[in-house]
């Protein structure tokens, strides 16, 4: 590394539009999601979207603790943990604030939570908020960069890769068969001789 290439820090852009707007797709993910599930109210779309930003804060700071966690099966655990954390923060929710979002029970805010994720990510594709494979392609230009390597160009959108349909693999070559045994068979021994 020469002494012209060091690196320096620069400021970080703000772009407060897409945050904003995933606020918006969260809140209404979690308005589908209180409408299907029996025992959980969200009154307006203002309580939705201070639900939303609440949990937000908290979703900063919690997770992070608990995927430092080192559990066995930490994948299925961790998911679960994480999922009834988001049913903890909505109840948190429900009890700070008086207009927000309301539930029975722990179930129907798990419920809530868990639907609401995945509408999250449906919303989040239709709209097009879903940044990750941008981020990362990103991410790694930025690392090929400064290590002096040449980065490959960027792949093709998710929704684009049907038109382009991928050459099929060639098949493996299958290794060749041996003609001879490593000890000798003994006469009527298992499998017979002939395969």
């Amino acid at each position: 590394m020469t002494t012209n290439s060091l690196w320096t820090p620069q400021t970080p852009k703000l772009r407060p539009f897409p945050v904003v707007l995933n606020w918006l797709v969260a809140a209404a993910a979690l308005l589908i999601a209180a409408q299907i599930v029996p025992g959980a109210t969200v009154h307006d779309y203002g309580g939705a979207i201070v639900t939303v930003a609440i949990v937000a804060v908290l979703n900063a700071l919690l997770p992070p603790l608990i995927a430092a966690l080192r559990l066995p099966l930490m994948l299925l655990v961790g998911f679960l943990l994480v999922l009834v954390l988001d049913a903890l923060m909505l109840l948190a929710v429900d009890s700070i604030t008086d207009r927000g979002v309301h539930f029975t029970s722990f179930w129907s805010a798990l419920l809530v939570a868990l639907i609401a994720s995945g509408v999250g990510v449906a919303l989040d594709v239709l709209v097009g908020t879903n940044d990750d494979d941008d981020y990362t392609f990103r991410v790694t230009q930025r690392i090929a960069r400064r290590s002096g390597q040449r980065a490959a160009a960027a792949p093709a959108p998710v929704r684009d890769q049907w038109r382009h349909p991928r050459r099929r693999p060639r098949p493996r070559r299958r290794p060749a068969r041996r003609t001879h045994s490593r000890r000798p068979r003994l006469p009527g021994s298992w499998p017979p001789s002939g395969r």
